[in-house]
């Protein structure tokens, strides 16, 4: 990547655990495609009820030539 992946926490203090796994996770995706420009990561608690599903929403923002932007989601309670 030309600029470095950022990691953002909401509503949650900064967690070595996550960071090394979003890392990794990014280190997949460009694995898989070497044209990634930059990365920017948002994880945010939504509630802390571990019943009701995960407590994450994780949002990843994908910069690719020619600054075209990829814009991915997962909510709480989705499938997959």
């Amino acid at each position: 990547m030309k600029f470095p992946l950022e990691i953002t926490y909401r509503k949650l203090e900064k967690l070595d655990n996550i960071d090394d796994l979003v890392r990794e996770k990014v280190n997949k995706l460009e694995d898989v495609c070497d044209k990634i420009i930059g990365c920017h990561v948002v994880v945010e608690r939504t509630h802390s009820h571990p019943s009701h599903g995960s407590p994450f929403r994780v949002r990843i923002d994908l910069t690719l030539p020619p600054n075209q932007a990829v814009v991915v989601t997962k909510n709480p309670n989705e499938g997959g």
